[in-house]
């Protein structure tokens, strides 16, 4: 799973950025090292976006690393933690154009 979409980084431009959550962390309870006072979040999502699918298939080196903060949903009837990340970023402007991959 994970998500292609046009990204720029350097000054360069690859139209098949490859973007991949690499892991997931969740927060039981108050804990504000991670994120802004008033902005709790109970999981932390790190992902890395590379050039291509090919360069991270062939580890090669993320352009960018960041961590992506949202409230997972604990029901018996939620999805998947990482499809809930997943759906969780394409809400987000900065991938709001990303598609499923």
């Amino acid at each position: 799973m994970a998500l292609e979409m046009s990204y720029t980084k350097y000054g360069l431009t690859t139209s098949e950025g490859y973007i991949v959550i690499t892991s997931l962390s969740y927060f039981k309870g108050l804990n504000t090292t991670h994120t802004q006072v008033g902005d709790e979040k109970n999981t932390s999502a790190q992902v890395a976006i590379y050039a291509t699918k090919e360069e991270r298939d062939a580890d090669g080196e993320p352009l960018d690393v960041m961590n992506v903060d949202f409230d997972m949903k604990l029901t018996s009837t939620a999805k998947n933690p990482l499809i809930q990340a997943y759906e969780h970023m394409k809400t987000l402007d900065m991938f709001k154009e990303a598609k499923d991959k």
